[in-house]
This record gives C-alpha cells, structure tokens and sequence, in this order.
C-alpha cells in the first residue's frame, strides 16, 4: 500500500510538471536530503542481540534493484517511519533516474549478513563475516 501511493503521488507530480523545468542540483539535494533523514531515523542502529537487526533496500537502480541496504535496529527505533522514508528515497531515486535518463552498473548488490558485533547491528560481509 505504501509503495502504491508513493509511486502514484511520484506519477502524478511527473505528469503534472511536463514541459516545466527541472533543476538537476535541486532534484539531487532533495535525495541527499531525503538519506539523511533515513540515516537519523535510523540512529546507532543499537542492538543486545541478532534478532533485533533488520535490513531494507535502499535507492533504485536504472535496471532494478537498491544501491545498497540499510541496517537498521528495531530497539528504540520508530521502524515504520524508517521503512515509509527509505520508501519515499526509493521512490524519488527512480524519478530522478527516468527525468535525468541516469544508468546504473546492473551488478546486483549483496544482501547484508546481519550481525549485532559490539552492540551495534553491522553488515557482516563488510566487517569480515563470521558470527557474533
């Protein structure tokens, strides 16, 4: 449901705005604006064990699929706000991917290996695997 009327509301504002202008750096700014929201909704990202890691996709390439993924925790954490937000970045990215006609590597990106290592939930692939 979140992701239909993301994408319609995204369909509507592209419709409604053919033939204005777009301002690329704007569009831009608006992304990194929109992950640095993500980011502080997702804080430390503090964890006492596994079970309280979760992951989400996060940005869209041209060919499908996220740039990367966010490893959030669910401990004192609104996780429906962080999953409407990376949405919303999601949604803007594939805008911005067909009004500016950006490409992508189409190389699929790996899936996190969650781990909760000294409190904090970490992509175990980036840190060496292994288990906590």
């Amino acid at each position: 449901m979140i992701s239909f009327s993301y994408s319609l509301i995204y369909f509507l504002a592209a419709v409604s705005s053919c033939g204005d202008d777009f301002n690329e750096s704007d569009d831009l700014a608006r992304l990194a604006a929109l992950k640095t929201e993500v980011l502080l909704l997702v804080g430390e990202a503090e964890c006492s064990d596994i079970g309280k890691c979760r992951s989400l996709p996060l940005g869209a390439k041209l060919c499908g699929g996220p740039w990367e993924y966010l490893i959030y925790s669910i401990t004192d954490s609104d996780t429906l706000k962080i999953k409407e937000k990376a949405e919303e970045y999601n949604e803007w990215n594939r805008v911005l991917n067909s009004r500016y006609g950006y490409v992508s590597d189409c190389k699929i990106t790996e899936e996190p290996q969650l781990l909760c290592l000294n409190g904090k939930c970490v992509d175990g692939n980036k840190v060496g695997g292994g288990t906590p």
